[in-house]
């Protein structure tokens, strides 16, 4: 019976047999894949096979680029259990290059899953210095003993393979290895370039860039967890930008590159990349044919075409997303260092000085905010699904209470939407809502933690008088959602989204013309508290903003002590909502759950009324 030890010797024997018929293929053919009518002969170890084996899993079944077979072997390593099923096949045959059948005991069969997930990565980084040529690659894969003849076996280890017509076996006569000196030559020979489609596929896929960036995606997000979910959208744009207004493997662009594309990114048509077919057309196409269009409509005018255009954040948000790269890649030795200075000073300036800078992202006005309240959302809708129409139905969900903790807590949507029972406490006394709890997420727009809106929110007093500590967290398990009907699963990975879209839903239908955010509620908290007697380091403590103030060596070492001075800062705000006939619409009309709640375990003691 094999040992585990015998076991891994051949999967090393496997491995080292493959990494040398690639390096025989590059050495004759001038490229590692062989086509189907070519590959007469096989690797041994892999009894049965046709070809080599891996070479034509590769090139066959699968399609992808080295890099993407790396990262593909990573994930495999790391549990991935689609990544293991999309490598059955390689798993499979170095099992059988290792004489481990169906049979094998579980435990065995799994440490040698994981020993040839590990020589199949190993070859796929020979087969990137093979491919590229270098003499020590492939003095390495063509080591003597690899063109020695097994004792066990009848036929080489690794052979080579000369097309002939009509020819259906290989010369199988071993071979020794070449010097250096023979390798460099014979790697050197003219050939004719190979026009096949698969090398046509490959040459035209870019692979360098493409690979690392999906090695980087996977880093982060899926390995690390440094990034949200939610920015999977954002990269796969900012990596289909560089492809099409770039065009360049990151070591070989250029400032000028660079620079150009700003420029021309700049100049494109708001919405470009809803045109059909936009990426067939080069990005000076698109701008000239907008420019076009604007001279036609405006045959007369000889200012600069002022067609709608591209927002300049965008560009900075793709710019951040490159240098990110940038920096991963350099840390990694991908790209020499020093790469990514080709990237400096070429964010545009947006933020602006004074009064202009306030007017950005202008809070609600104090008549917005007092019209979005006296909406059938908060004083009686139609039904459970019509939430446009005045009616005698208050849904007690999401997005009834979630505008209301923006607007009178000052809270960030996502915040708000993934609380948990728990979440809720009372602390001296005082309800509060804690963000300082491990399992919420806090991130930056970079997917970095956001410590300083790590905090304590006290409740204000218009929330308990509505009874959203008795309708919320009474008699509900501490794991529970707050807002049950809420989820993640969605393209963003935020708890939010789906209030984000039914808020705008409705301000849409029932307040037409005015501008639209639940993050416009938040500036309207600021700016009212930023008007009363409240101190800034207290209002930052609320807010989640991190002052000099609230930084400081006092402030750090008396925080515990804040949370009556937050309850009394937060109780100062006033706003233009009628919490009066809110409470009483509560009482007075029947009360449905987007959800149904679970069985309360035990009855209430702070009933509102």
């Amino acid at each position: 019976m094999t040992t585990i030890e015998e076991a891994e010797a051949a999967i090393e024997r496997w491995r080292a047999d493959h990494a040398a018929a690639f390096a025989a293929n590059i050495l004759d053919h001038g490229r590692l894949y062989l086509d189907r009518h070519e590959m007469t002969g096989r690797v041994p170890g892999i009894a049965g096979d046709p070809g080599f084996g891996v070479d034509l899993l590769l090139r066959s079944a699968h399609r992808e680029t080295l890099g993407d077979q790396l990262a593909l072997a990573r994930r495999a390593l790391a549990g991935d259990p689609s990544a293991r099923e999309h490598l059955a096949p390689i798993i499979a045959a170095a099992l059988r290059a290792a004489g481990i059948d169906a049979d094998a005991p579980r435990r065995t069969a799994g440490i040698l899953t994981i020993k040839a997930l590990q020589a199949y990565a190993k070859l796929v980084q020979e087969l990137v210095a093979i491919g590229d040529g270098e003499p020590d690659a492939l003095m390495t894969a063509l080591r003597p003993a690899n063109f020695e003849t097994d004792a066990t076996r009848s036929e080489p280890v690794a052979t080579t393979s000369k097309p002939r017509n009509g020819a259906s076996e290989a010369e199988t006569a071993p071979q020794s290895a070449p010097d250096a000196a023979t390798l460099v030559e014979r790697f050197t020979v003219e050939r004719a370039p190979d026009t096949s489609p698969v090398a046509v596929a490959k040459a035209s896929s870019r692979p360098g860039f493409d690979e690392l960036w999906a090695e980087l995606v996977f880093e982060k997000i899926d390995t690390l967890k440094e990034w949200k979910k939610s920015r999977r959208p954002e990269l796969l744009a900012s990596r289909r930008l560089w492809t099409w207004l770039i065009g360049k493997e990151p070591a070989q662009a250029t400032s000028a590159d660079i620079h150009g594309a700003r420029n021309t990114y700049l100049w494109l048509p708001k919405g470009y990349d809803r045109f059909r077919n936009y990426a067939d057309r080069s990005p000076l196409q698109i701008v000239e044919a907008a420019k076009s269009a604007w001279r036609s409509a405006n045959p007369d005018s000889r200012a600069t075409p002022a067609y709608d255009r591209v927002n300049p954040k965008t560009f900075n948000k793709h710019l951040a997303n490159w240098r990110a790269f940038f920096q991963w890649a350099e840390s990694k030795g991908k790209i020499p260092r020093g790469s990514g200075a080709i990237l400096d000073n070429l964010g545009v300036r947006i933020r602006k000085r004074g009064k202009a800078g306030n007017r950005e992202r202008e809070a609600y006005t104090m008549d917005e905010v007092k019209r979005i309240f006296e909406g059938p959302v908060w004083t009686g809708r139609k039904s459970l699904h019509t939430k446009h129409q005045a009616g005698q139905v208050i849904v007690a969900d999401a997005l009834y209470w979630i505008p209301l903790m923006c607007a009178f807590l000052g809270m960030r949507r996502e915040e708000a939407s993934q609380l948990r029972v728990r979440h809720i406490i009372e602390k001296d006394g005082i309800w509060a809502i804690d963000l300082n709890a491990p399992d919420l997420s806090l991130k930056k727009e970079d997917g970095s933690e956001d410590e300083a809106s790590r905090r304590i929110i006290p409740l204000h007093d218009a929330l308990l008088e509505l009874g959203f500590v008795y309708r919320l967290v009474d008699g509900r398990q501490p794991g529970e959602l707050l807002f049950p009907e809420l989820t993640d699963e969605n393209a963003h990975s935020a708890y939010g989204e789906s209030v984000g879209k039914a808020f705008f839903y409705y301000q849409k239908t029932c307040l037409k013309g005015m501008r639209t955010g639940l993050h416009r509620l938040r500036h309207r908290f600021i700016t009212e508290l930023e008007n009363t007697d409240a101190k800034s380091a207290f209002i930052d403590a609320i807010t989640g903003h991190s002052g000099k103030e609230r930084e400081s060596e006092r402030a750090r070492y008396t925080k515990e002590i804040y949370l009556p001075n937050l309850k009394r800062t937060i109780d100062l705000l006033q706003l233009p909502i009628d919490i009066t006939a809110m409470r009483d619409a509560l009482t007075r009309y029947e009360i449905k759950m987007a959800v149904p709640p679970p069985q309360r375990v035990r009855p209430s003691s702070r009933h509102p009324e």
